[in-house]
């Protein structure tokens, strides 16, 4: 693996990207150029090789606050009609790739923790009342 087929793939992927490039997780399932063919080699970091091609480096995304948290997951129970599980929350996340991952809502707790707080969320709107009839169960 040279350097110059890594910067090429670099540019292609982040072409198809919307001219943005792709985080070294995403490259390599796009690539199949794993960091351990130009980590220390090539490059120290990621950012390195973005700069070498052209590119600004990424920067890391920040973390979600509760709000938006509790306003996916209610946009997503209103979708199922019913508190979602693991298993649909990861499928999500694969096919919904603005949707929180299942590492983010542990963030809040557990599953009761989380009905919990969309609980005391929706309380304090209009509107939501079945929400809280599908979350009252868990809590």
């Amino acid at each position: 693996m040279d350097k110059q087929h890594i910067i090429k793939e670099i540019k292609r992927t982040a072409e198809m990207n919307g001219g943005i490039p792709l985080g070294t997780s995403k490259f390599y399932s796009e690539t199949g150029i794993s960091i351990q063919d130009w980590d220390g080699k090539y490059w120290a970091r990621w950012g390195d090789a973005l700069i070498e091609a052209g590119y600004e480096p990424n920067k890391l995304q920040g973390s979600y606050d509760d709000e938006f948290i509790i306003g996916k997951v209610i946009s997503f129970i209103r979708e199922l009609r019913k508190f979602p599980v693991q298993r649909e929350i990861e499928l999500k996340r694969k096919q919904d790739n603005n949707f929180p991952s299942l590492q983010v809502f542990r963030r809040i707790g557990n599953k009761t923790d989380l009905a919990r707080k969309i609980i005391e969320y929706c309380e304090a709107k209009d509107g939501f009342d079945d929400i809280v009839d599908i979350c009252k169960p868990i809590a």
